[in-house]
């Protein structure tokens, strides 16, 4: 599927804020099979942006938590991005 530069954005603004690829594809109203199968593929434009937002987030957590921080504020970030790795896996390996 051809998604256009503003969807492709979108997609990389929901992955920076750790939606599950279902609920993506839920938003965006596609079917969440096909969008799952084409972020699996690795050269596929969406696969890219998902993966552009996540990561970007990723880091900003990992730099956030090399700086002096409140620990409750600590650890629900570091338990959000787990628990955001699982439903990754979990979804992609389904």
């Amino acid at each position: 599927m051809n998604y256009s530069i503003e969807i492709l954005n979108k997609i990389e603004e929901f992955a920076a804020a750790l939606i599950t690829p279902h609920d993506i594809a839920v938003i965006l109203e596609v079917q969440p099979k096909e969008f799952i199968d084409e972020l699996k593929d690795v050269t596929s434009d969406v696969y890219k942006a998902f993966y552009r937002g996540y990561l970007q987030k990723e880091l900003d957590i990992r730099q956030k938590n090399l700086l002096p921080l409140d620990v409750d504020t600590e650890d629900f970030t570091l338990t959000q991005l787990k628990d955001f790795k699982s439903k990754l896996i979990i979804q992609l390996d389904g």
